[in-house]
């Protein structure tokens, strides 16, 4: 479903999404939400000038507030959910957005399917 999206960082994140266990996708256009079962576990977006990347974290929560304390693309909200923006073509050194990506699928899935993904 790449076909909207362009940036490699947002493909890369919407494929390894849609490669984990019993993930489906909706949204539309600019915008996608994954989902294990219900639960959304991240939310990707895409405008001409920024992409977006929002994750539940569970055990990286305090490395990502203290990335959030040092660059304002970060922004840690309620229910441990944090927000990625980023200028297309970006990256963000010292996060590892897939493990993030993971984390929050495990954070969200059911314990079958978590205990699936390492």
């Amino acid at each position: 479903m790449s076909d909207h999206f362009t940036d490699p960082l947002v493909i890369a994140l919407e494929s390894a999404a849609l490669a984990l266990p019993e993930v489906t996708e909706t949204g539309a256009c600019l915008r996608r939400a994954f989902k294990v079962k219900t639960k959304g576990f991240v939310y990707l977006g895409q405008k001409p000038d920024e992409i977006s990347v929002m994750v539940k974290l569970g055990p990286s929560i305090p490395a990502a507030e203290a990335l959030a304390a040092q660059r304002t693309e970060i922004v840690v909200g309620k229910g441990r959910w944090v927000t990625i923006k980023l200028a297309p073509g970006a990256s963000l050194a010292g996060a590892d957005l897939d493990s993030w990506l993971r984390e929050s699928y495990r954070e969200q899935a059911p314990a079958k399917l978590a205990d699936l993904v390492q």
